[in-house]
């Protein structure tokens, strides 16, 4: 198995649904009720290590 560093997509599983791959800007789903937009590269982002 490779990983790729540089792929920043998201694997969403909804309950009788098909799994879905989002990617860059996409807006993922959230809980209903909850107000925010959220995509992979501002989840990536969050998850980035600086080096010192």
């Amino acid at each position: 198995m490779k990983i790729d560093s540089d792929d920043h997509s998201v694997l969403v599983l909804m309950p009788q649904q098909q799994s879905e791959v989002y990617r860059r800007n996409r807006l993922l789903p959230v809980l209903s009720g909850i107000n925010t937009e959220f995509t992979p590269d501002l989840l990536f982002s969050w998850l980035q290590v600086r080096s010192r």
